[in-house]
């Protein structure tokens, strides 16, 4: 359940991200497209989750 809350939560700071630091020239190949941004914050997200219980 934290996997996926982790996720979902990555996703929406991603979809912010992109929808907030918008580049619409394509100069910025990760901010011209929410989509990237959004898979990017998942991503992250999903990686914080899997690694946050060591130590």
């Amino acid at each position: 359940m934290k996997i996926i809350i982790s996720v979902f939560v990555g996703g929406i700071f991603g979809f912010l991200i992109g929808y907030v630091v918008k580049c619409n020239g394509g100069g910025c190949p990760i901010t011209s497209d929410q989509l990237v941004t959004t898979l990017i914050g998942a991503v992250t997200g999903l990686i914080i989750a899997l690694t946050g219980n060591r130590g």
